[in-house]
């Protein structure tokens, strides 16, 4: 299962990889042809979002935009190899800014066939931004790996201060030490059980 798991996350991460690889080999000095693609998009979408928000948008070299989302795509890519929750963020964080700029179906007629084009290409990013979110939820979801059991589970005890106790009587050569239940609480791990003293 740890393997299958593994082939999961290098195939998942190799769309984010392969696209990285390509656009750093042809940055160039203007950030290549991906950079070409992107301006006029990025344009059109801050038109959009000044003025229906009021917000100025700030300009940026389209070639740093290109490096920054290389770095996510690239960096996140591999730490999501190793099931890491922060790369997972990263891709995220490409998805959420590229996704709506790039594939903006939004900007043509839906008879047109640009339409068609873009809003199946945004639902491929939305169903990758959704298995992202499935997998830092499903790491959260899952509990940390305790302490192996030990005698009694005494690794994960709360009742610490009855065993201290009673190992203190028993030392003392209490004879009411003898035969005695130590109930504990235990964690979710380790369960509830007793320990025989005797």
């Amino acid at each position: 299962m740890g393997f299958v798991s593994f082939a999961g996350r290098v195939f998942f991460a190799s769309v984010f990889l392969l696209a990285a690889y390509q656009e750093f080999s042809e940055f160039g000095i203007d950030g290549g042809p991906a950079a070409k693609v992107l301006w006029p998009k990025y344009n059109l979408f801050t038109k959009h979002v000044s003025s229906h928000l009021g917000i100025v948008v700030p300009h940026v070299e389209m070639k740093h935009v290109i490096a920054s989302t290389i770095f996510l795509k690239g960096f996140g890519g591999l730490l999501f190899i190793f099931s890491s929750t922060f790369g997972a963020y990263l891709l995220l964080l490409y998805l959420a800014f590229i996704t709506p700029v790039v594939h903006d179906f939004y900007n043509y007629d839906i008879e047109k066939p640009e339409f068609v084009q873009l809003f199946s290409k945004f639902t491929q990013n939305l169903a990758l931004f959704g298995a992202l979110l499935f997998f830092i939820g499903m790491k959260n979801s899952i509990p940390r790996r305790q302490p192996k059991k030990l005698a009694g589970c005494f690794a994960n005890l709360n009742g610490w201060y009855a065993v201290k106790h009673w190992l203190a009587g028993y030392l003392n050569g209490s004879n009411d030490a003898n035969g005695i239940w130590l109930e504990f609480d235990f964690n979710a791990r380790c369960g509830s059980e007793r320990v025989d003293s005797s």
